[in-house]
C-alpha cells in the first residue's frame, strides 16, 4: 500500500480506492492464489485499508492475506512461509511472525 503524503484525507481516500480496485480485480479472477496485501497499521490510510481488507476477508474467506510488515529483508524472506500458513492476517518484524 502506498504511503500518505501531506494531504492525509485525500491520500487515504486515494489509497483505499486503489486497494479496493485491486481487491475487486483479484476476486473477479478464477484463482485459488490468495491476494497478499502489505499495509502498515501506523497511520490513517493503513487503518482504513485494514478495515477494508478485514471486511473483504469476511466476504471472501481464504482469498486475501493481510500483512503488517516492516519490509526488513528477513521479513521479505518470511513472506512465502507466512502465506503458506493459511493465516488471514499477521505482523512481520525482523522476519518473525
Amino acid at each position: 500500500v502506498p504511503t500518505v503524503g501531506d494531504d492525509v484525507l485525500a491520500d487515504t481516500h486515494r489509497i483505499t480506492t486503489e486497494t479496493l480496485t485491486r481487491v475487486q480485480q483479484h476476486l473477479a479472477q478464477d484463482t485459488t492464489t490468495p491476494l497478499v496485501i502489505e499495509a502498515a497499521y501506523d497511520d490513517l490510510a493503513g487503518a482504513a485499508v485494514w478495515g477494508l481488507i478485514r471486511t473483504a476477508q469476511t466476504e471472501h474467506p481464504n482469498r486475501i492475506v493481510l500483512i503488517d510488515t516492516d519490509n526488513h529483508p528477513t521479513s521479505r524472506k518470511a513472506l512465502p512461509t507466512l502465506i503458506a500458513s493459511g493465516e488471514p492476517q499477521a505482523r512481520l518484524r525482523d522476519g518473525a511472525i
